[in-house]
């Protein structure tokens, strides 16, 4: 998994994505994906689908510091119940920064998650509903420029933007 500067990248976030088993499925089912619906009190991306992260913070030494941490702050996902299983490639944000996606998994029971004034909803969607013949596609202006994003919908949410971008590569 990259480091905060890796390949001149700027990092200055990481997020999680983390999968969550459904005992309860026979034979186990496909494992759920943990999105966050963020509330409206907050600074930035109201109401928007993502996954749990956010910014660095001095303490946090590595990406997964930060995943990993956010994790807790945002649902109560337990340290110590998370397995690191990688990462994915350091994708772009609108203002050129960079965000680490952190593959990571739990044993962590779904039902003891919990929203705080971040987040609204914790959403548990299969995995297997993020492939890329699922997807739409389209162009928005933001800044002044002309953005690219896939779009998901899972039940009555849109997953759309950085959040889609990650789950379709």
């Amino acid at each position: 998994i990259p480091h905060w500067n890796a390949c001149g990248q700027k990092i200055k976030a990481a997020v999680v994505m983390l999968f969550v088993s459904d005992k309860s499925t026979p034979n186990g089912g496909p494992a759920s994906l943990v999105l966050t619906k963020r509330s409206m009190s907050v600074r930035t991306h109201k109401g928007q689908i993502g996954l749990p992260g956010g910014k660095r913070e001095d303490q946090d030494i590595h990406p997964i510091d930060t995943a990993i941490r956010e994790a807790y702050e945002e649902i109560n996902a337990k340290p110590d119940l998370i397995r690191i299983h990688g990462g994915l490639e350091p994708i772009a944000t609108l203002d050129q920064s960079y965000v680490l996606p952190v593959i990571a998994s739990t044993t962590q029971a779904p039902t003891t998650f919990k929203n705080n004034d971040e987040v609204s909803e914790i959403i548990m969607a299969p995995w297997t509903y993020f492939d890329i013949q699922s997807t739409e596609e389209f162009s928005f202006t933001i800044f002044g420029k002309t953005r690219h994003s896939y779009l998901f919908r899972y039940e009555h949410h849109t997953v759309w933007g950085l959040t889609a971008n990650i789950l379709a590569n």
